[in-house]
């Protein structure tokens, strides 16, 4: 199976792109609510913020992984045709 790798670059770009800028949204009303103690969440909505900001950080890192093979794929490749 023919994998194209710079789509696949593009895809965890894409990703890991739009997963921070949730991370960054979530962690400003987080911030926000105990800085200004608001309380805008209760304990267990907390809680499941927490475990998607976990999960978001998972994705973003599996991401920056991913990428980082498929450059390191397309540079052999590149170095195998000169």
């Amino acid at each position: 199976m023919k994998i194209n790798k710079r789509k696949l670059e593009g895809v965890t770009i894409s990703t890991g792109f739009i997963t921070i800028v949730l991370m960054i949204f979530f962690a400003s009303f987080a911030f926000a609510d105990l800085l200004f103690e608001w309380d805008l969440f209760s304990e267990e909505i907390q809680r499941g913020l927490g475990v998607i900001m976990f999960f978001l950080g998972s994705i973003v890192i599996a991401c920056f992984l991913l990428n980082i093979m498929v450059n390191l794929s397309i540079m052999s490749s590149k170095m195998e045709t000169k």
